[in-house]
């Protein structure tokens, strides 16, 4: 018979179980070897363990001390209870064995020192048989049955995971639940912080029997308000439905879930919601209920209904922060693993806690943590990858979300962001001072030194025109964001007062209420970009208030009320005026929330030169694709710089390049294809173009 498949936890564990045999000079494998292994690399294993407070070093230390050690030479082989064992597992499950499977077959067969360090697991890994003839028979319950799941039921089919790190809001639950009157909870949160886990966590917590007695028996049925719509289509039958429900879960004892609950306010007839139907059995706790919304649809909807929100506890549910985060994905990592039959190092978790956290503020822990790892697993079955998910993985799929460099989040950032100053630098020619001042805040809020409520900076770069304003925040955002990054909003068009609608969307009962607006739409899909405000002080009073809260709190509310976190954003703002004017026309309730304001400094003969020079260079790469050389004698380079003037500074040479040098090469190839070379230089006081040794054309 051909050996089981295991997955690859148990597969990784077998060999290390091998290892501590031939350490100890063993002939044998045994099952306590792979006991101590699993406790070593299973992080399932240890965090169910400490659940039952167990310790897992404890346990290890007993096990190793009762193996003992031997004078064997030859490699060890596996045990007959450990072939046993694996056998059994291999023919309960499908493949391929788990470590799951395997240490219930354990459990099963365990005597010794084994049984003692796994008692504090063993109803979860083997869950005692209940005798029928205990269990009461409840009421039918066929309404129920059809609208909704039961979360007890598929919990022991192991099917929900256990609420990881959720332990404090697990109990706040459960005393509110088994109270004598009022035992309704509402659990109130943002999208994704973990409402419906936490009650999946009580069913695991049920179907464990780790609940107080008023619990232990109960059927907990998710209910969603859409269901029990679905289908309504004659007045009168929604209510029905409602009425029967109520009936049914008061007749049963069964706890109720409403997830989505604002749902039911939207529902029923004229004078009468679904809501208003479930009052009378909440205030007379014929049944339990718990709800799930969040805190705009609470405000909404439930806060509004007096009646109704006092008839349930209002439990918050936060967001994790980091720790809490990397502990639920530890704990999901084993069932992940087993789906997915790969190995999800320790690296993958800290990369999905740190850069989801990083670069995608819009969406909260644990649910884009875990959707990250989800899909960096997804990524690496469907690629054929046949190490562990690791870091990089996680970069790839936070980059496609957060439209960030892949490089900006591979590579050594610490070495990368010490080179940015010089970069920038090679690339915007005479602006010391505003290169300087633009790295420090990025370097600043990559390292995470920033206050955690202000944008990475909001600088005013202060200049004539063509001293290299919006050319400065484009390098900044191709070098320090990637490319792509910047957001340029001519505020000069935005001198009425409505125009604000153009930035953040009309409210509600306006024309396009439901179009995003350019700035609050750039925000969320590009968290890391620069947002250039070009020509600030032409704005409307109104628009520049709207930057207020931006500068001073790091979020913007978009026209529906929705908040738009800003923190990870370099703001620059830009005006052709002087200081002074700029701080008049502006007024310091503005120019007092700015981190600094920067006068660009006008270009001399030698920065001309050097911008001709990169004008020139650029255009030498592009011809140099259609397989022709450029040279380009010095008076050429003094010739173009000197296309720049008083009023325009050095952007009427980019176009003096174009129209001196390529537009006459562009005509040479007309006639002939590459490869050759061209030389460009100065006769007679004008630029000509031609072969490296004849004449001009």
């Amino acid at each position: 018979m051909p050996p089981p498949s295991l997955d690859p936890e148990l597969a990784v564990a077998l060999g290390r179980a091998e290892a501590l045999a031939k350490d100890a000079a063993l002939d044998l494998i045994g099952v306590g070897h792979v006991v101590v292994a699993l406790f070593e690399r299973s992080a399932w294993l240890r965090g169910e363990y400490a659940a039952a407070e167990g310790d897992a070093d404890d346990a290890v230390t007993r096990v190793l001390a009762r193996l003992g050690r031997g004078t064997a030479t030859e490699p060890p082989a596996r045990s007959p209870r450990l072939i046993a064992a694996l056998a059994r597992a291999a023919a309960a499950t499908p493949p391929p064995v788990t470590t799951r499977a395997l240490l219930a077959e354990i459990v099963a067969d365990a005597d010794g020192v084994v049984a003692e360090v796994l008692a504090p697991v063993a109803a979860i890994l083997r869950p005692p048989k209940i005798d029928v003839a205990e269990v009461r028979i409840g009421a039918a319950t066929p309404l129920l049955d059809r609208h909704g799941r039961d979360l007890v039921a598929q919990a022991r089919a192991g099917t929900l995971a256990p609420a990881f790190g959720r332990d404090d809001l697990l109990d706040r639950l459960a005393i509110s639940l088994v109270r004598h009157t009022k035992p309704h909870v509402l659990l109130v949160g943002e999208a994704g912080v973990g409402k419906t886990a936490l009650v999946e966590g009580l069913a695991v917590r049920i179907a464990r029997g780790q609940v107080p007695p008023a619990l232990a028996r109960l059927r907990l049925i998710a209910v969603e308000p859409s269901a029990l719509v679905a289908g309504a289509s004659y007045r009168g039958e929604l209510e029905q439905r409602v009425r029967g429900l109520m009936a049914e879960a008061a007749e049963a004892g069964v706890l109720l879930f409403f997830d989505e609950i604002h749902g039911l306010f939207a529902s029923g007839s004229a004078g009468m919601t679904s809501a208003d139907l479930l009052k009378p059995a909440l205030g007379r706790s014929e049944v339990r209920v718990i709800g799930a919304t969040t805190t705009v649809e609470y405000d909404r909807w439930v806060g509004r209904d007096e009646a109704m929100a006092r008839r349930f506890e209002r439990l918050e549910v936060p967001e994790p922060d980091a720790a809490q985060t990397l502990a639920i994905l530890t704990g999901l990592r084993d069932r992940m693993a087993r789906h997915y039959g790969l190995v999800i190092d320790d690296d993958a978790l800290a990369a999905s806690v740190e850069l989801t956290s990083r670069h995608l503020p819009a969406r909260r822990q644990p649910d884009k943590s875990i959707d990250v790892l989800d899909e960096a697993c997804a990524r690496a079955v469907v690629r054929g990858a046949g190490g562990p998910v690791d870091r990089d993985e996680i970069a790839h799929v936070i980059a496609l979300r957060a439209g960030v460099a892949l490089e900006s989040l591979t590579r050594d950032e610490r070495a990368t962001l010490g080179t940015l100053e010089e970069r920038v630098g090679a690339r915007v020619i005479g602006q010391p001072e505003a290169i300087a001042t633009l790295c420090r805040f990025v370097v600043r809020g990559r390292l995470g030194l920033k206050p955690a409520d202000r944008p990475e900076g909001a600088v005013l770069l202060i200049g004539p025109s063509g001293v290299g304003k919006s050319w400065l925040a484009h390098v900044i955002a191709e070098e320090a964001y990637g490319g792509g990054a910047l957001l340029r909003i001519d505020l000069g068009e935005y001198g009425e007062s409505h125009h604000v609608a153009r930035l953040i969307g009309s409210p509600p009962g306006y024309v396009g209420y439901q179009d995003e607006g350019l700035l609050t739409g750039w925000l969320r899909r590009r968290p890391h970009s620069v947002v250039l405000l070009d020509e600030v002080d032409k704005a409307h009073g109104k628009v520049r208030e709207l930057l207020l809260g931006v500068l001073d709190a790091g979020r913007l509310a978009d026209g529906r009320g929705a908040q738009v976190s800003c923190t990870h954003a370099l703001f620059l703002l830009t005006s052709a005026g002087s200081a002074a004017d700029v701080r008049t026309s502006l007024g310091n309730e503005l120019t007092g929330r700015l981190d600094a304001v920067v006068a660009m400094s006008r270009l001399g003969t030698m920065e001309l030169r050097r911008i001709a020079e990169l004008q020139i260079a650029e255009a030498r790469a592009r011809l140099g694709k259609s397989r022709v050389t450029l040279e380009v004698d010095d008076a050429v380079i003094r010739r173009l710089a000197a296309e720049a003037d008083g009023e325009l500074g050095a952007r009427p040479i980019k176009a003096a390049v174009e129209r001196a040098l390529v537009d006459p090469i562009a005509k040479l190839l007309l006639e002939r294809a590459g490869p050759f070379k061209v030389r460009a230089r100065v006769v007679d006081g004008r630029i000509v173009v031609g072969s490296p040794g004849g004449s001009g054309a």
